[in-house]
């Protein structure tokens, strides 16, 4: 862009319009797990502000859940990028704390909720996670058409209300436009906000997920229990259990983090780039200590450019949210179960699993 100073004056000097618009997207509720009226009357505010920015297409995406949104500004440039949003929020649970009610958007004085370093923050359900930095990458784009008249690439828009929910419908969002998607050059995913020191974070890739349902039963293994039974009958009964716990083990290798699955991430290749990004982060000993710190880390499995950059299916990598199932020999001899099941996330660079049901706690 040519003119980046006249478009950092021009954001400047519309502050608060900038910011009335961040709390105009945070006011609108739209939790996921809850009211779906809600839910569609952001998706539509969405698609307003699309219509505004100037796209030449700007429609809702019905789905067998919560709306899509699909927009697309032709700038007529050689290059197209698809930017990915997400407009759900978590919803508000009973026992959580707030400053200001998480509807209205307050304007807040950090030093009032404990962030000195902050002059003034808005307090709302999703000002982090991640409207309020959308609405703000909106701002921005406002802000080059203004002064340059277009942006430099041509921009298709995919937002879902379900991510929460963990997506279940974005495949019949992308399905619609899947030839046009195919087209593009990039995915561009904008969630910078800013930490306590003023430094914007960037993410300059994400990972992939493959779901698959693994189960285990006596009943169609024809071989222990119908039902549950005491663990007393485990020497004369199958445990289907232990055959699902063998069959997670067989995922890795002996380390616990290699991939023992064949053709896992071998056509997958890092960018020179990345490489030396990440050759530069794992001997930067204040990053790692921070680092370690936001993720309460014991201790890393390793932080050498191999580690980073290994397609592995751990649970124990940086920012993994998962349910880690305990499979424990005293967990799964204190029960004998009918059958079992584990619903798996493959994500790149680890694993997350949910219990269905009978033996195994999981913690989250």
């Amino acid at each position: 862009m040519k003119n980046l100073q006249q478009i950092y004056d021009y954001i400047d000097t519309r502050q608060h319009e900038h910011l009335t618009k961040i709390q105009e997207f945070l006011r609108q509720p739209s939790v996921s797990a809850g009211d779906p009226a809600q839910v569609r009357q952001c998706a539509e505010l969405l698609r307003s502000y699309y219509q505004v920015l100037g796209c030449v297409e700007a429609e809702l995406v019905e789905t067998d859940g919560h709306p899509g949104v699909w927009a697309y500004y032709n700038a007529g440039a050689e290059k197209t990028i698809v930017n990915y949003c997400m407009y759900d929020t978590m919803p508000i649970e009973e026992d959580e704390s707030w400053a200001s009610p998480p509807f209205e958007a307050n304007l807040i004085e950090g030093a009032a909720i404990g962030l000195p370093d902050f002059a003034r923050v808005i307090v709302a359900r999703g000002a982090f996670n991640s409207k309020g930095p959308y609405r703000a990458w909106l701002n921005a784009l406002e802000s080059i058409i203004a002064v340059e008249g277009k942006p430099p690439v041509n921009i298709m828009f995919v937002a879902e209300g379900e991510e929460e929910l963990g997506s279940p419908h974005l495949g019949q969002i992308v399905q619609k436009y899947q030839d046009r998607l195919k087209q593009s050059h990039a995915v561009l995913d904008l969630e910078a906000a800013q930490n306590q020191e003023g430094v914007v974070n960037v993410s300059l890739g994400y990972k992939g997920n493959v779901y698959f349902e693994l189960e285990c039963s006596s009943e169609t293994r024809g071989k222990g229990a119908r039902r549950d039974v005491h663990a007393s009958l485990r020497p004369i009964l199958d445990n289907p259990a232990v055959h699902l716990a063998q069959a997670i083990t067989s995922f890795f290798g002996s380390d616990g983090l290699t991939p023992a699955i064949k053709g896992l991430g071998e056509d997958i290749h890092p960018w020179p780039e990345d490489l030396e990004l990440i050759r530069v982060l794992a001997n930067d000993q204040d990053f790692l200590k921070e680092f370690a710190a936001e993720n309460d880390v014991i201790q890393w499995a390793g932080l050498t450019k191999e580690d980073l950059t290994h397609r592995s299916a751990d649970h124990h990598l940086p920012e993994a949210r998962n349910a880690v199932v305990d499979c424990s020999p005293s967990s799964i001899r204190d029960h004998v179960v009918s059958g079992f099941v584990i619903s798996m996330k493959w994500q790149g660079s680890f694993v997350s699993m949910s219990a269905g049901k009978g033996l195994v706690p999981v913690s989250t």
